[in-house]
């Protein structure tokens, strides 16, 4: 799901690579540093970085939001692992190839003999000769004589093999509410020059983007609000301006799901 903090993030992110492009060991694009930051600052943490001439930016959901969900709601598919393990007919043998992944994720297996389907699910420690081992098993309840070799299956001489097939699984989310909020990103400057030219960088970035993705796969929509400013310079050295957007974004819910191997349906009867 998308929350407060991912969009937060997401706006961070894109602030820092604007400001720097050549990575944060290197100069910052304004030519002074800059830290850029989530949530809102203390003035314990910040007073020293204005005193030694170092920038800050904040990103900071406000409390002013509303709901927008106007939208029925959809389950899409937002990362689909594709299998690694192979299924292989020739003759009357199945043949098991490929590997685990490197980080585990559901694979199903099926073999269609006389146009019945014989499944299994892979576990975490199974291998291409365990596979073949276990849908040989089911198989021969049916079909006694088939067995299986290493990753090799060979059916029972009266087993009409059919279509084998290899499934893998994915991410599926839906929306469950969608809300607008308005984001504050602050600048806190030491000089009046400083904050502008931060607000030369930061807000021509974010009043030209109109969509920005969330770590669920969904986009967020975002337009210019408002840019109010504020100096308490003499004692404070402070020069601050609120750069402030509306963001629309989804909440969801995610869920892992398989892709479809063996199908069942009806047939109605012409005779009826």
């Amino acid at each position: 799901m998308a929350s407060v903090g991912d969009v937060q993030n997401v706006l961070a992110g894109l602030i820092a690579s604007a400001l720097y492009p050549n990575g944060t060991g290197q100069a910052s694009s304004v030519g002074f540093p800059v830290r850029v930051g989530c949530g809102w600052p203390n003035a314990i943490s910040m007073d020293p970085d204005l005193s030694q001439g170092i920038a800050n930016v904040s990103i900071y959901g406000t409390p002013m939001m509303k709901k927008t969900t106007r939208y029925p709601t959809r389950w899409r598919t937002v990362l689909n692992n594709e299998p690694t393990f192979t299924l292989t007919a020739s003759g009357a043998t199945v043949t098991v190839g490929g590997a685990q992944p490197a980080a585990f994720f559901v694979q199903n297996f099926a073999i269609f003999v006389a146009n019945s389907p014989y499944t299994y699910s892979v576990q975490p420690t199974d291998t291409p000769t365990s596979i073949a081992s276990a849908l040989a098993t089911l198989i021969a309840q049916q079909y006694p004589g088939t067995t299986s070799s290493g990753p090799v299956i060979t059916l029972a001489p009266n087993a009409a093999l059919g279509v084998v097939r290899v499934g893998g699984s994915g991410i599926v989310a839906q929306v469950v509410k969608n809300q607008e909020r308005l984001f504050q990103v602050t600048l806190w400057c030491n000089t009046p020059a400083q904050r502008t030219a931060l607000e030369n960088v930061v807000d021509p970035l974010l009043s030209g983007v109109i969509r920005i993705v969330m770590p669920d796969g969904y986009y967020a929509t975002i337009r210019f609000h408002d840019a109010p400013q504020q100096d308490l310079g003499e004692k404070a050295r402070l020069f601050r301006m609120d750069l402030r957007y509306m963001i629309d974004y989804a909440t969801t819910k995610q869920q892992t799901a398989a892709a479809v191997i063996v199908g069942t349906g009806n047939v109605p009867n012409p005779l009826s």
